[in-house]
């Protein structure tokens, strides 16, 4: 009881002060609450909070496919409730965004937190995480609810999410991957390239989409590039892969994984639509194997023009080339950057080891890993979990113990990337092994 205080000692949330919200967040969801004030506040007021089970009946993510880009995803902030427009099946709104919401289950010794908040990606809404029960951020509330009936005993029972196995098998040997290699490798051929739009309102950046051929059948990649107003050409240039949330977004300003430090840092971004994502989307995230292979080596192929299109220009410096990606990105970057060897640094937000086909399988390809990499993943991360699975990719990767680095943060696979002390390791990171930028 003596930890439940605000800001000023007082009983209340931890963004309270005196015992009351600050002047002007009347309208704002509760937040800075724990596991346990939240049950007691539902006790006081003759409800509940709800079980997983009641949670995801009331916001059912199969119904609710496009829920997420009409709510508070936006890394500014909390939103007042009701403001945002994303409204579930039934009728409730903010369920997706602004606070992360706890339920009744245990994990363990972790309590459930559902939604997804607005220092979060918007696809953490699809997503099952857990915290500790003393969690008092201001990213973290909860709703209530009022039973007709008692639910059945068991729908309170802890819940445990599969523990994947350690990957004990041998990568395959250098004749094998001299043939994966070769079905991720291309031809070069003319780009063809063109500017297809600028945009110059953003006092941080000029925006550039570019569209150039393809490396494969008559297609043509599309790409936006972000130049930053605040250095001196040539840039140092950074190309981002983003979750799978790119598989569903249809265009960049959907885009959901905060960059724009990264240019405000002074380095350009790029942000390829990489076949079956954004403006070349949307594709299925669960594919037939065949049909998986071929879209992971399109985008090794659009990868790898996006740089030769850097290369064409002098603007550019793209020997001082970083990638930056997060989840599904990240687990692909092995692959990637093994494929392609022009990349000096990295930096891998949520990542971990998925089972893919031999063809693309990043276990494959991560002993032959070479780029300084800097991993950065929740301690609770139940898709990726540490012992079992993000530190067996680090260890895995083929890049000198010196040149790569593993920091685990408290919290799940919904990486709270507007976390300042996270984003001034990644700009450390790429200051170091790309050089500082050279400033207006």
């Amino acid at each position: 009881m003596s930890e439940f205080h605000d800001l000023t000692g007082h009983p209340g949330p931890a963004n309270w002060s005196l015992g009351t919200y600050p002047e002007g967040a009347a309208d704002l969801p509760v937040a800075g609450v724990s596991w346990y004030e939240a049950m007691a506040y539902a006790e006081f007021a003759g409800k509940s909070i709800p079980t997983v089970y009641e949670w995801r009946q009331a916001a059912p993510v199969e119904f609710n496919a496009d829920v997420v880009l009409m709510s508070n995803f936006s890394g500014k902030g909390l939103a007042p409730v009701g403001s945002h427009h994303g409204m579930t099946a039934f009728g409730a709104y903010d369920m997706a965004g602004n606070v992360s919401e706890w339920a009744a289950n245990p994990s363990g010794r972790l309590r459930y937190a559902l939604g997804g908040a607005w220092d979060e990606p918007s696809y953490t809404f699809s997503m099952s995480d857990a915290r500790d029960p003393f969690w008092r951020t201001v990213s973290m509330g909860f709703r209530t609810v009022e039973r007709p009936t008692p639910p059945p005993v068991e729908s309170f029972a802890s819940l445990q999410l599969p523990n994947p196995q350690v990957r004990r098998e041998k990568p395959v040997d250098d004749q094998a991957y001299s043939l994966l290699v070769g079905l991720h490798r291309y031809q070069p051929s003319p780009l063809d390239s063109r500017v297809e739009r600028t945009d110059d309102s953003s006092p941080y950046w000029t925006r550039q989409t570019v569209s150039f051929k393809a490396a494969y059948a008559n297609d043509r990649v599309i790409a936006h590039l972000f130049l930053p107003k605040n250095a001196v050409p040539p840039y140092e240039v950074i190309a981002v892969l983003g979750g799978s949330f790119i598989l569903d977004a249809k265009r960049v300003e959907d885009f959901g994984f905060p960059y724009e430090f990264l240019i405000r840092s002074g380095r350009a971004v790029i942000i390829p639509a990489y076949w079956g994502t954004l403006e070349r989307g949307p594709s299925e995230h669960s594919l037939a194997p065949n049909e998986v292979i071929d879209r992971s080596i399109k985008w090794s192929r659009d990868l790898g023009r996006s740089i030769d299109y850097l290369q064409s220009r002098p603007d550019i410096d793209a020997r001082k080339l970083g990638f930056y990606a997060i989840s599904l990105g990240a687990s692909h970057a092995p692959r990637l950057l093994a494929v392609d060897t022009r990349f000096k640094a990295a930096a891998l937000l949520s990542g971990g080891l998925q089972p893919q086909p031999r063809e693309i399988d990043s276990w494959n390809f991560a002993p032959r890993y070479r780029v300084p990499t800097l991993m950065l993943n929740g301690k609770q991360d139940f898709f990726f979990p540490y012992d079992t699975n993000q530190k067996v990719l680090f260890d895995a990767l083929g890049t000198p113990a010196a040149d790569k680095k593993l920091i685990s943060y408290e919290g799940g696979h919904r990486n709270p990337v507007t976390r300042p002390d996270l984003l001034g390791e990644i700009i450390t990171w790429f200051d170091h092994y790309l050089g500082p930028v050279q400033e207006r």
